[in-house]
């Protein structure tokens, strides 16, 4: 029998229309609350490859433009060698002087000495402004691209400008600047750097007294980059693979650390990489050999001649105590870094171009307050009601690790670029340091990966404070030196102390040393495998370089 109109109507209102608007607002409020955390997370990383584009073009700018001035300043100085050694000097003296090639006279009237002090004193001061002018340029470059002023950069430079007046003046080997004194002069370069703001920091300044003698271990694991206290840190047992399986019993497996006799030649922000040798040492032993001072004349000569010059024919030793400025023995060399990782490189480094020294590292580090404000919209506004109460717990969890990562500032983004001035001597297939005079002949910059740039990292003031103090044994009055005194000798304030202890702690090794061997007890196969990836990558103390750009 057929149901009346009367009954469907009652049927219907079993199911009240309040009852499926509220079951569907709960559906619509589940989907609002989905859409916009896809939305942030989009917002999120939308803005995080944005920072990460604009922070890896200033840095890649500014390192390009302090190379440059480096470039300038090299070629600068080595027109001044070219200066020293024309025969001008000897046949067109002054009017109304008289001609003196003594340079250790104390006549006054001494022509030649005075032309010689003054070309001595103007290659001096480029090594200083030089890259000096190569931080200005490398700051506007960041600025241009966006990047704003970094307080702890600016805070850095700006202590660093009172350490050089109070302590370097002393120690500073080549000719004065005057009655003022070269210190006080380049700490007011450096005071006028930080008054404009540092928006790039140079990730490879090169400190006085911040030169080292350590085993190759050493310089792998504790000196190169961070990469080992990391590993620690997170017990990244793969990484520390080599480590664990050696007979390592304590700290003394790595060496001593100490201290190189210092250059404190130049600036120390982008530096030249120069040094001054007399006449005497430039050809001879530990100079120029017979071969290359026949290679290096007829540059001279050709080179001079395009400037309707003419080299003296006694050069170089018509005046034994002629200082010429002249490539460092510890700053430039083979680029051993590029042999390292050889076979991850596309081709070897040409001959000319194979060798390190004088390059620029800048880091630029980016607050990402757009990141964090969003990511604590998304942790904190959502109730349990609607999540659930586990869920809830969970993210109130992140929200306290959003707050340690946003004091720790390990949210930012911190871009790091490499770049370096090459040039080559005409017609010579070998690098032009080993001529050791400097000259001319820079012409060309380039980006370089940072794996092989002289050192990167500086810029964070606790690495190099653990590096330069932490590590090294300096005498009987030092007493904090991890590879001399042992881990009890460090702070607990500092991070990477804290990971040398932790790494002193056997128990710590041998569970990495555990997980590395552990094997299924069935089959007796290996449950972790640590092989290194091939075709790339790497980023071990051995294989492809750690960081490429």
């Amino acid at each position: 029998m057929r149901p009346s109109i009367w009954k469907l109507i009652d049927m219907r209102n079993l199911t009240p229309h309040g009852a499926l608007r509220g079951q569907t607002l709960i559906y619509l409020l589940t989907v609002m609350a989905m859409l916009m955390i896809m939305a942030l997370w989009l917002f999120d990383m939308n803005t995080g490859i944005t920072l990460r584009i604009r922070a890896q073009n200033a840095a890649d700018g500014s390192a390009l433009a302090a190379a440059q001035w480096q470039a300038r300043s090299l070629n600068a100085i080595g027109e001044i060698n070219l200066i020293k050694a024309i025969n001008t000097l000897m046949d067109n003296v002054p009017p109304g002087t008289e001609l003196q090639d003594d340079l250790s006279s104390s006549d006054p009237s001494n022509a030649f000495k005075i032309i010689q002090d003054a070309l001595d004193s103007l290659q001096a001061r480029i090594e200083f402004v030089g890259p000096m002018l190569a931080m200005v340029a490398a700051q506007q470059s960041a600025k241009n691209n966006g990047i704003p002023t970094n307080t702890l950069y600016t805070d850095a430079v700006r202590e660093h400008a009172d350490v050089v007046e109070l302590t370097y003046s002393e120690f500073y080997s080549a000719p004065q600047w005057g009655d003022e004194g070269w210190a006080a002069l380049y700490a007011r370069m450096l005071r006028y750097q930080a008054d404009e703001g540092i928006a790039a920091a140079c990730d490879n300044v090169h400190f006085y007294y911040g030169d080292l003698s350590a085993s190759p271990q050493a310089w792998l694991y504790l000196l190169n980059s961070k990469a080992f206290y990391q590993a620690i840190a997170s017990r990244n047992w793969c990484f520390l693979e080599d480590l664990l399986m050696l007979p390592y019993e304590d700290y003394s497996y790595w060496g001593p650390i100490t201290p190189l006799p210092q250059s404190t030649t130049g600036s120390e922000y982008f530096g030249l990489g120069l040094e001054f040798i007399s006449s005497d040492n430039l050809v001879g032993a530990g100079g120029l050999s017979a071969s290359q001072f026949e290679q290096l004349r007829p540059y001279f000569v050709q080179e001079l001649e395009k400037r309707n010059l003419l080299l003296h024919t006694d050069w170089p030793q018509f005046v034994p105590k002629i200082q010429w400025a002249a490539h460092s023995d510890t700053s430039w060399s083979v680029w051993e870094k590029a042999d390292f990782y050889g076979t991850s490189l596309v081709a070897d480094p040409r001959p000319p171009y194979h060798y390190s020294g004088c390059d620029a590292v800048t880091a630029i580090r980016i607050r990402n307050d757009l990141a964090l404000a969003s990511l604590a919209v998304t942790n904190s506004n959502w109730s349990s009601w609607l999540v659930g109460k586990e869920s809830q717990t969970a993210m109130e969890t992140s929200v306290s690790h959003l707050q340690h990562l946003e004091e720790s500032s390990e949210l930012d983004v911190r871009s790091v670029a490499a770049a370096k001035p090459f040039g080559q001597l005409p017609d010579i297939n070998e690098p032009a340091y080993t001529f050791r005079i400097a000259l001319p002949i820079y012409e060309n910059v380039r980006l370089i990966p940072i794996a092989l740039a002289s050192e990167s990292g500086n810029s964070d003031s606790e690495w190099l404070t653990h590096r330069l103090a932490h590590l090294p044994y300096d005498g009987p009055s030092d007493s904090i030196a991890y590879t001399f005194l042992g881990p009890n000798s460090l702070p607990d304030d500092c991070f990477y102390c804290q990971q040398l202890k932790t790494w002193e702690n056997a128990a710590f090794r041998q569970e990495g040393i555990d997980w590395l061997t552990a094997t299924d007890p069935e089959t007796g196969q290996k449950l972790h495998d640590c092989t290194t990836p091939t075709g790339g990558g790497g980023g071990g103390p051995t294989g492809s370089p750690p960081i490429a750009h």
